[in-house]
């Protein structure tokens, strides 16, 4: 068998990916690199045995020993080894260079300075669910009976309440709020004190029958009011 197995070498010398080699496992040397230590190290119990596979995961060849059938058994079981390519990098864009405007023409000497009346900033939505007025588009504004101030809320069922909040709010996001005008269920974002509210933007923990809210404390309203009422608290209003 072992000139089969020299032909076998010879005939996939130059194949990438697969080795055809022997080795001696009655070298008496235990050293790195020995016949006896590939041996111990893959329990090699017999001569000849044969073994195929990966260095991390070798099984025993049980097949015929001619070079013909181990060819074979070669070229329907292992074949050779490609690599799978790189992904190309995505391309990273370039923002287009903001435009400079022309410098305004100096005024006469003689003629006063104008000084234009600033424009009035336009409110802008919140960056997230429990922010300030206005509300994102799945909110609506709401104020609580017998606490002051008001909080963006949205519609849910039982639990599903948005787990987003305001930067520095640290509150529980609870499906807590009930409108007896509509059967709806409102989120609310639950605290113990101010610190887990938006303080830095006019939040407050307000407290009311032992449970405690986040509202910020501007009067600006952007919806009707409705009554809502929530669990345990007795009445809520919109």
């Amino acid at each position: 068998m072992h000139a089969d197995i020299v032909e076998l070498m010879g005939d996939f010398a130059d194949t990438s990916g697969i080795l055809v080699a022997t080795a001696d496992c009655s070298t008496e040397s235990r050293g790195a690199g020995t016949g006896k230590e590939l041996c111990d190290h893959y329990n090699l119990q017999h001569y000849p045995y044969l073994v195929y596979g990966t260095p991390d995961d070798i099984h025993e060849y049980e097949g015929d020993r001619t070079a013909s059938s181990m060819k074979s058994f070669i070229d329907q079981n292992l074949g050779p080894f490609t690599p799978t390519p790189a992904p190309s990098p995505t391309p990273v864009p370039v923002p287009a260079p903001t435009p400079v405007p022309p410098p305004s023409p100096s005024p006469h000497p003689f003629s006063p300075i104008p000084h234009p009346t600033p424009p009035v900033p336009t409110p802008v939505p919140s960056s997230s669910h429990y922010g300030r007025s206005p509300c994102l588009s799945d909110e609506r504004q709401i104020t609580i009976n017998g606490l002051s101030g008001y909080a963006c809320s949205s519609v849910c069922t039982y639990s599903n309440c948005p787990g987003d909040m305001p930067e520095g709010s640290s509150g529980y996001a609870s499906c807590s709020l009930y409108n007896q005008q509509t059967g709806d269920y409102q989120c609310a974002l639950q605290c113990s004190n101010d610190d887990e509210c938006d303080s830095g933007n006019g939040g407050y923990c307000g407290h009311i029958n032992g449970y405690g809210f986040c509202l910020y404390t501007s009067s600006v309203r952007n919806c009707p009011k409705e009554d809502f009422t929530s669990h345990p608290i007795s009445k809520v209003d919109v």
